[in-house]
């Protein structure tokens, strides 16, 4: 089952699998990379139900973007959030409400209408930190007696973004203190806190948590040993798959990396001699 819910303009979150006893829902892609520090997706959802009923946001006369008191109030807009969940159930068997599980919740940039169905495009909250900037140039972060790496970030947010600013999840510290003072820049926030976390080659991005059945920003270490598959569907879980396909295009696997001693600058090369018998030698330098 596929739950997609859509904030309204007073905060009410609405199941457009039923809004105005309609199913809206035409389908959703879900876009994950892990050089791209931000999630995104689109859902495409059925412009026109009838000739009184639709979603185009623009479409004052439609009944979906009316108030139960008749006002004009837009179904979908930019800004809103949405959530969007999956329950997994026997095929004869309708998901109940603790069955679906979030795997998806940002806001909108951008809705189109040209075509039915309608697109909407978001982003998860990450965006936030990518569309807002560090304003000041006058605030420095650090000790001279060392100030631990997560502390440094989450006083970025806050000088940053204020009330804004989300809370930073470190499951496990890099016990990396910043020691000498440094002055912030001006640049988006998300470059300013990931230049920080890129100092011990770890993460800060949006990624779930059980704990709190929500997505919530993270400082950690990404596995670099795991031979373990991520996430695997067996093939009673799906009905098709639209597109299957390996590009080589983000594969690396001959590394050289530059760095300076008391000595001078060393320099070290790792290769996976398995990955280039496979695919080639493709290189990269830090």
């Amino acid at each position: 089952g596929l739950k997609v819910e859509v904030e309204s303009s007073s905060g009410v979150f609405r199941d457009m699998g039923s809004w105005r006893d309609e199913d809206w829902v035409d389908g959703v892609e879900i876009r994950w990379d892990a050089d791209q520090p931000v999630a995104s997706a689109t859902v495409f959802l059925r412009r026109d139900a009838s000739t009184a009923k639709s979603l185009a946001p623009l479409r004052t006369d439609s009944t979906a973007n009316q108030t139960t008191g008749g006002a004009y109030a837009p179904a979908v807009d930019v800004g809103r959030e949405v959530k969007i969940s999956l329950a997994i159930v026997a095929a004869s068997c309708s998901p109940g409400s603790t069955d679906y599980n979030l795997v998806f919740r940002g806001e909108i940039d951008e809705w189109s209408v040209e075509a039915d169905p309608m697109q909407v495009h978001m982003r998860d909250p990450g965006a936030l930190l990518q569309d807002r900037w560090v304003e000041t140039s006058t605030r420095q972060y650090g000790t001279s007696s060392g100030t631990a790496m997560e502390t440094v970030i989450q006083s970025i947010l806050d000088d940053a973004l204020s009330t804004d600013a989300p809370t930073l999840s470190t499951p496990t510290s890099p016990v990396f203190p910043i020691a000498p003072k440094f002055r912030q820049e001006t640049v988006p926030v998300y470059d300013a806190v990931t230049a920080v976390s890129d100092l011990t080659g770890w993460i800060t991005r949006y990624r779930y948590s059980s704990g709190s059945s929500d997505f919530t920003l993270q400082l950690y270490a990404p596995s670099r040993t795991s031979t373990t598959p991520n996430s695997t569907f067996a093939t009673g879980r799906y009905a098709m798959l639209p597109r299957v396909s390996l590009d080589r295009q983000d594969i690396r696997n001959a590394v050289s990396v530059s760095y300076p001693t008391s000595s001078g600058r060393q320099s070290l090369t790792v290769t996976a001699t398995s990955s280039i018998d496979l695919y080639g030698r493709r290189w990269l330098e830090f």
